[in-house]
C-alpha cells in the first residue's frame, strides 16, 4: 500500500503479549538438483577453462509434476500467513488472538494438503528412480537418488509457537511512546508498530475497493451493468471489522472509525440482499466510497 497514513495520538494501545502469540511456519524440501563435480571439470578441461569457473547441476526429476506442486506449496503456506498474520522478526509472524480458531483451521487443511502432495510424489518416486538411467545416460549414478524413506524426511512441514518475549523492545516502546510526544511516538513505532497499522490499512483499504467495485452500478453503455457479490467479499470485510475492532495496536482513531463506518454499512447487509437490490447496492456503495476517500484512495 502506497498510500501511508500518519499516525494519530492512541487512545488505547494494545499489550502484544496478552493479544496474539508468535508463530513459524517451517517448510522443508529438496528440489532434488544436485551438483556434478565430475561432469563439471571434464567440462571445463575440455573447454580449457578453470575447473571452479563451470558447474554442472542434474535434476533428478525434471518435469515431474507430483514434485513441482510440492514445491510450491511453500508459497501457498506463504500467501496464509500473510492472510492471518503480521510481520514480526523474519519468519516470525504474529497472530492476533482474534484469529486463532480461522488460522488453526487452516493450518491444519494445509497439513492434511502437504500429506496428500508427499504421498503422491513418494508413489512416483520408484517410477522416476528406474528410469534415471534412460533420462540423464552417462550422467546417470544410483547412488545419487535417495530412496522413498529419505525423501519421507526431507519434506516436512512444522509450526512452532511462542509467546511474546517479556520486555520485548516492540511491546515496551509501544507503551513508554504514550507517554512521549508525538514526535517521538512516530520514530518509535515506525519499525513494528507503524508496519502492522500499514497492513492492516492495506487489508482494508483493499476490501474497501473490493467492496465498492462489487456494489457499481453502470449505465453508461445503455445497459445496466451490475458489479458482481460473492460471499468470500461479504465474509472477508465481515472478519476484518471483527479483527479490528480487538486488534488495534497503535490505538488509531482513523483506523477505528474507517472500521465502525465499515461495520456501520454492513449492519444486516448479505450476499443475497446486495444482489437483489439496486439502492442497496448504491447505499452500501456511498458509504464504502466515503470510508475509502478519508485515505486518498
Amino acid at each position: 500500500m502506497s498510500n501511508i497514513i500518519t499516525l494519530k495520538d492512541p487512545q488505547i494501545a494494545t499489550d502484544l503479549r496478552s493479544c496474539g502469540i508468535l508463530v513459524t511456519p517451517v517448510v522443508k524440501s529438496t528440489t532434488l538438483t544436485i551438483r556434478d563435480k565430475q561432469t563439471g571439470a571434464e567440462v571445463a578441461a575440455n573447454k580449457n577453462a578453470m575447473t571452479d569457473a563451470v558447474e554442472v547441476n542434474k535434476k533428478l526429476a525434471p518435469g515431474l509434476n507430483e514434485l513441482k506442486l510440492l514445491l510450491n506449496f511453500r508459497q501457498t503456506i506463504h500467501n496464509g500467513m500473510n492472510e492471518f498474520c503480521y510481520d514480526w522478526a523474519g519468519d516470525q509472524r504474529y497472530l492476533p488472538a482474534t484469529r486463532f480458531e480461522a488460522f488453526f483451521k487452516w493450518w491444519e487443511s494445509k497439513l492434511q494438503e502437504h500429506a496428500t502432495l508427499k504421498a503422491n510424489f513418494l508413489t512416483v518416486w520408484p517410477d522416476v528412480r528406474s528410469k534415471a538411467a534412460f533420462d540423464l545416460g552417462d550422467l546417470f549414478n544410483k547412488d545419487d537418488y535417495p530412496t522413498v524413506e529419505e525423501l519421507d524426511r526431507k519434506f516436512t512441514v512444522r509450526l512452532y509457537k511462542a509467546e511474546v518475549p517479556v520486555g520485548d523492545f516492540r511491546n515496551v516502546l509501544m507503551h513508554e511512546a504514550l507517554a512521549d510526544q508525538k514526535a517521538s511516538m512516530q520514530a518509535d513505532l515506525n519499525d513494528q508498530m507503524h508496519q502492522m497499522y500499514n497492513e492492516q490499512v492495506g487489508q482494508l483499504t483493499e476490501m474497501l475497493s473490493r467492496l465498492s467495485k462489487a456494489c457499481t452500478i453502470d449505465t453508461t453503455s445503455g445497459k445496466v451493468k451490475r458489479g458482481k457479490v460473492y460471499d468470500s467479499t461479504i465474509e472477508k470485510a465481515l472478519e476484518l471489522c471483527d479483527t479490528f475492532d480487538k486488534f488495534n495496536p497503535t490505538g488509531s482513531v482513523v483506523l477505528r472509525d474507517a472500521r465502525n463506518a465499515l461495520a456501520d454499512a454492513l449492519a444486516g447487509i448479505t450476499t443475497d440482499t446486495l444482489r437483489e437490490s439496486d439502492s442497496l447496492r448504491i447505499q452500501v456503495k456511498t458509504q464504502v466510497d466515503d470510508i475509502l476517500s478519508k485515505f486518498n484512495i
